[in-house]
């Protein structure tokens, strides 16, 4: 509704951000020239970054809304009339953020990156740091799937920002020679999600090369290109996986097969563990893995694609046979 602002909120939110950024005390006692305190312009201001930006975007949309702007003559050219009216917009918020600097300060932790780091950011890391929950949240998207929600964007919101955090220092161990720090980190939830989500793309080559119905076979060919790049809407809806109780079991399991005998291969030292960059989903099985930094991950995903092949071929089999009867049927009438 509001596009026009797009950037001018961009800007905002970046300025309103770095009120919020403490001093280095060192530099301002030094040399008496205050500077930003760089420690908190990393991964863990991550949180504090996201939530100014979504404060000052509603801030910015509800004074808009409330056309709380300043009036220019009609003979103010509109470029000069647009730039001096999100001014007032400007002002307020950055009244409002000085404020909220003001009272972080007031409080034990005496800054607002402190405060969200401890209360927010930490417990969640440490969450999202242990396998069994890692698995939880697995089986959480898959269960929501299969009732028709998507799951992997009802959870991946909360995750996430953990997992931005965890990318500068995976990336700096690496550099430094030093064991991945973080490795339950988005490396591992596309490992999770290899075809797509359920892990699918060994139901795809199934499909693909061992389908005896022409139903499948016709689905195989369709499905399996998506599946190489992680798109498996087509076969979460067309198959479809959703209430489907038959390919509920795989679409579960292997997930969480996956993951752990990832993990495992990790801690034992076969595997270097991925870096975590984001964005790297949708890549095909070995080149995603060398992308995440790491040759022996991206060859594990090619374990893991027959894994996933293993996984599904019993239920497959067992739909495949039902729809070659149906066919059969409808041929012999």
């Amino acid at each position: 509704e509001n596009k026009k602002y797009t950037l001018t909120s961009g800007f905002l939110s970046l300025f309103a951000y770095m009120l919020l950024v403490p001093l280095d005390t060192t530099t301002l006692a030094d040399s008496g020239i205050s500077f930003f305190n760089i420690s908190y312009l990393g991964t863990k201001g991550v949180f504090v970054a996201l939530l100014a930006g979504l404060i000052v975007s509603r801030l910015l949309a509800l004074i808009t809304e409330k056309n709380i702007v300043i009036k220019l003559p009609d003979s103010v050219p509109e470029m000069v009339s647009e730039s001096l009216s999100s001014l007032l917009a400007g002002v307020i918020i950055t009244i409002v953020f000085l404020i909220f600097r003001a009272l972080f300060a007031v409080t034990p932790y005496g800054n607002a990156t402190d405060c969200i780091y401890t209360i927010i950011q930490t417990p969640l890391q440490s969450l999202t740091g242990n396998l069994l929950a890692f698995i939880i949240i697995i089986l959480i998207a898959q269960l929501l799937w299969f009732f028709g929600i998507h799951g992997s964007m009802t959870v991946l919101p909360i995750l996430f920002p953990i997992w931005l955090s965890y990318i500068g220092d995976n990336t700096a161990a690496m550099a430094a020679g030093k064991t991945i720090p973080h490795v339950l980190n988005i490396g591992l939830w596309d490992l999770a999600n290899l075809g797509g989500s359920g892990a699918t793309i060994g139901l795809v080559i199934l499909m693909f090369f061992k389908a005896k119905s022409n139903q499948y076979k016709s689905f195989g060919k369709l499905t399996l290109p998506c599946g190489i790049f992680s798109v498996n809407e087509p076969v979460i809806f067309g198959l479809p996986v959703i209430l489907n109780p038959i390919m509920l079991i795989p679409f579960i399991i292997c997930p969480i097969v996956l993951v752990c005998l990832g993990y495992a291969l990790i801690q034992f030292g076969i595997v270097t563990a991925p870096i975590g960059i984001l964005g790297l989903g949708s890549m095909p099985p070995l080149i995603s893995g060398i992308m995440q930094g790491s040759l022996s991950w991206g060859i594990y995903q090619l374990v893991a694609v027959v894994i996933s092949v293993i996984i599904y071929y019993p239920f497959f089999k067992t739909i495949d046979n039902q729809a070659l009867a149906k066919e059969k049927g409808e041929q012999g009438e």
